[in-house]
């Protein structure tokens, strides 16, 4: 019974965090997307307005990841409060001031002062989602802490800060971003939002091109964590897995996404166009997040799925019973589609006021 709700509050806690996971690294694209177009841009307040739709919808899977951990992992809690506490404490301080100061910047006319605004957003975003990055990291690898009296205590916060699985998967982190941004592109050519968000094809072509490479680094690094040099070795050793393993399969999984994601990529760098050729490259709409996903599900789950933090899931997982923690999966699955759903019906145009260029950028995140 105990494996069985152990398998219950993973599934619950892995579901949530992939969710975030996917809409945090498109914003963080989005923020950066920001600064590089300039507010005088045409279509500046329709990605402006987009990127607060997705940090909104990443907001609210944080924190649905934050609920899990509270439900599912109540003892984990108990022993790694004095490391995350700070964290989360510093995440929601530097978002507060973000937002505050960005609320104030964009209402004036002033143009240095939206400048100066979306700068401040897209570093807001991304030391944001450095700390919570760390946090997910260190609760793979415990490292810059002691567990002292059955609680960890940090002795080391710029070890904490500075290691090599952090600074793997803060790369990764990146890597994810341009690769998903990059898949969801040929989105542009659909719904009422086409004319809203838009960007001209010398950048979606530049974009394209730098989401082949990040996708390409994103399995590199994904291969050196499973010990192969080279991406031939690392498909051999995909090819090598036994068949009644799941980790195997996700592998094989990967390989097959990443190859899909970059011969959809590459068709859209294609000038002409037909039916087969926009339909091949909007393969990377779903390709790209789910490549992403299984990446870091690699990077932050496969390694140590049995350990949290360094101690044994099963002494961590809530004694609730199957039933309770089954129903809790349900609804983390219901908040998760219906916040996609929300995202996408918008993106779409179904709501098309959120695109119109002309409203107030007062409250857009």
């Amino acid at each position: 019974m105990q494996e069985i709700q152990l398998i219950l509050a993973q599934a619950q806690t892995v579901l949530a965090q992939l969710a975030f996971q996917a809409l945090a690294v498109l914003g963080l694209a989005l923020a950066w997307l920001l600064v590089a177009i300039g507010s005088r841009d045409r279509h500046y307040h329709a990605w402006r307005r987009f990127f607060g739709d997705v940090a909104a919808t990443a907001v609210a899977f944080g924190l649905l990841w934050l609920v899990v951990l509270a439900t599912a992992w109540p003892a984990l809690l108990e022993r790694v409060g004095n490391v995350l506490g700070p964290l989360l404490a510093a995440l929601a301080a530097l978002w507060l001031v973000v937002q505050a100061c960005l609320a104030r910047a964009l209402a004036s006319p002033v143009r240095w002062r939206q400048v100066a605004g979306t700068w401040l957003t897209a570093l807001g975003y991304s030391a944001a989602l450095l700390l919570v990055v760390t946090a997910e990291s260190w609760m793979r690898e415990p490292v810059g802490a002691a567990l002292i009296d059955g609680r960890f205590l940090v002795i080391d916060w710029q070890q904490l800060f500075y290691n090599e699985p952090l600074v793997r998967v803060v790369l990764a982190t990146v890597l994810g971003a341009l690769t998903v941004f990059a898949g969801l592109l040929p989105l542009q050519q659909r719904g009422a939002a086409h004319h809203a968000l838009r960007l001209p094809d010398r950048w979606r072509r530049a974009l394209a091109v730098l989401g082949l490479v990040a996708g390409f680094l994103l399995v590199w690094l994904v291969s050196r964590l499973v010990g192969a040099n080279s991406l031939g070795a690392f498909y051999d050793t995909v090819l090598q897995a036994p068949n009644d393993s799941l980790s195997g399969w996700l592998m094989r999984a990967l390989l097959v996404l990443w190859i899909v994601t970059a011969a959809g990529l590459m068709v859209g760098l294609g000038r002409r166009r037909s039916p087969l050729t926009r339909t091949i490259g909007l393969i990377p709409v779903v390709s790209a997040p789910l490549l992403w996903c299984l990446a870091w599900w690699h990077l932050n789950v496969h390694a140590q799925a049995a350990l949290v933090s360094g101690l044994p899931a099963v002494d961590l997982v809530s004694g609730e019973s199957a039933w309770v923690l089954t129903l809790g999966l349900v609804l983390v699955l219901v908040v998760v589609l219906a916040g996609l759903w929300v995202l996408i019906a918008r993106w779409r145009g179904r709501d098309a006021r959120a695109f119109d260029p002309n409203r107030s950028l007062a409250g857009a995140t």
